[in-house]
């Protein structure tokens, strides 16, 4: 059960996914209570072994404004331990940020993301998400990420690739609302980020890409999904997604997309229906063609060409 705090006011609450996270775990806080917004409860979702990450946590309790809560639970992994989390939030909250365990959150991160959220009435869902600084912490070298958003974030570009970067996702109430109740069924989705990316765009919510970095994003060995600039890196990428990655990856996300289907606006619905009617052609230049039908997209010319071939050759 989870361990909580009597006094929980509004604000906004920070959901943080652990797991053994002693060696950066500090800094990790530390970050959150340098923030220029400090009207939050910490919800922290514990699926590890208990090697001095909580105490040093629970060590820093009193900064945290409007309290913790600390649950200890197994999952099937980083995405299961967020989005099981979810229902650790309470109901009051305006908005939530997720947190990776590892990261340094930039002072701003909050502020601007909060900024953002309120110039959606509240009671529409609403997503905020934004750059990251790659971060090498032993030279403290950094180097940009841009998101490409040249096409809009949508549910159609939402199906095949993610513009959403999990430790930069603030989303408000009315999203979490929608994402409560689905979060159970989507246990063993490949990424939650995309998850909530695929489900927000396609209940029609706004969302906000922001090109202001606003977290050191961490490069270790420890990384679960990390990210890299060098060539030999992409190359890899690129060879797993033909040995078959992301169409596993793109079949884990659709099984979780399944029991959102009803709430998908008619357009989205459309799209899904087409994209997963591509997937299942045998014939390669059906498939191309049904894919291309169904308005499915990448955001770059070179993103949406990589995609193309993998129709072609069965890979999606």
């Amino acid at each position: 059960m989870p361990k909580t705090d009597k006094d929980m006011a509004s604000g906004g609450a920070i959901v943080l996914a652990l797991h053994a996270g002693t060696p950066h775990i500090g800094e990790q806080i530390d970050s959150f209570l340098a923030q220029t917004v400090r009207d939050w409860i910490l919800v922290v979702s514990n699926d590890g072994p208990d090697d001095g990450a909580l105490a040093k946590i629970e060590s820093a309790r009193q900064g945290f404004q409007n309290g913790l809560i600390v649950t200890s639970r197994k999952s099937y992994g980083f995405a299961d331990n967020f989005l099981s989390a979810l229902a650790d939030v309470p109901e009051e909250v305006e908005w939530v940020a997720l947190s990776d365990q590892d990261d340094v959150w930039l002072p701003q991160k909050l502020s601007r993301a909060v900024e953002a959220l309120r110039r959606t009435p509240h009671d529409q869902p609403a997503l905020y998400a934004a750059s990251r600084l790659l971060w090498d912490p032993r030279t403290n070298k950094t180097w940009p990420t841009q998101i490409s958003t040249s096409r809009g974030p949508s549910f159609a570009n939402a199906l095949v690739e993610n513009v959403a970067p999990g430790n930069t996702i603030v989303f408000n109430r009315a999203a979490l609302n929608i994402l409560k109740p689905l979060a159970k069924d989507a246990r063993r989705v490949f990424a939650h980020d995309w998850w909530i990316y695929q489900i927000l765009t396609g209940v029609g919510s706004a969302v906000t890409i922001d090109a202001e970095p606003v977290v050191l994003y961490r490069q270790h060995g420890g990384n679960l999904i990390g990210e890299t600039q060098s060539i030999v890196a992409l190359i890899r990428r690129k060879w797993r997604a033909l040995m078959g990655d992301f169409s596993r990856n793109m079949s884990l996300q659709l099984a979780a997309l399944e029991p959102a289907r009803h709430i998908l606006t008619p357009e989205n619905q459309r799209i899904l229906e087409a994209f997963v009617s591509a997937r299942a052609q045998k014939n390669p230049l059906l498939r191309l063609y049904r894919l291309m039908k169904s308005g499915a997209h990448r955001q770059s010319a070179a993103a949406h060409l990589s995609l193309l071939i993998a129709a072609l050759l069965g890979k999606i």
